[in-house]
């Protein structure tokens, strides 16, 4: 997290704050629905693991792709189009050589469309919802809004409700501050 990411042209310390963020707000949503918070907050952190990834290979080739931030495509189209796979397919198989469970591996995987999910729905549409308190809290990654139009939706079939995602941003948005202060000063 420490250098620009040039292949979706991010800032390192984005990246981070994003991953931050949902961690904090899974740690929220895990604990209203009675699951281990620290591995909820493990899942907010890796999710974007992938793009680490897919960016060490990308600077690496003579003529590196850029995700066009301008246009903003579909996301997973375009990974698709530029290296055959995606940033959750790649996070899900290196955490799976890591010996990561099943559960923790799909929800990385279905993070962006939690429907999809055959293990584990539950995780991987908390991450989606995470996900979607980073963009409110202008933690925002190019090329995923998208993705995170569903919340009511994910709401419903979690048993939680707005109230629960208000609490959950505020909780991130403190914690999230309070971090970045620590490592200011």
């Amino acid at each position: 997290f420490s250098a620009e990411n040039a292949t979706y042209a991010v800032p390192g310390s984005l990246l981070w704050e994003n991953a931050l963020c949902c961690g904090l707000a899974m740690e929220t949503f895990a604990q209203k629905l009675g699951q281990d918070e620290q591995d909820a907050y493990t899942l907010g952190l890796l999710r974007s693991f992938g793009k680490l990834v897919i960016n060490i290979r990308t600077v690496k080739c003579s003529d590196p792709v850029r995700y066009p931030i301008t246009e903003e495509p579909n996301l997973l189209d375009w990974e698709e189009a530029q290296s055959g796979t995606s940033n959750p397919q790649v996070a899900g198989f290196l955490l799976s050589t890591w010996n990561f469970r099943a559960e923790t591996i799909d929800a990385i995987q279905n993070q962006y469309t939690p429907e999809a999910s055959t293990i584990n729905y539950r995780n991987a549409a908390m991450l989606n919802l995470a996900c979607s308190i980073g963009e409110s809290l202008g933690k925002k990654l190019p090329g995923e809004e998208a993705y995170f139009k569903s919340a009511e939706t994910h709401l419903d079939r979690l048993g939680l409700d707005a109230g629960h995602l208000v609490e959950a941003q505020a909780y991130a948005e403190e914690a999230l501050d309070k971090a970045l202060a620590s490592v200011a000063a």
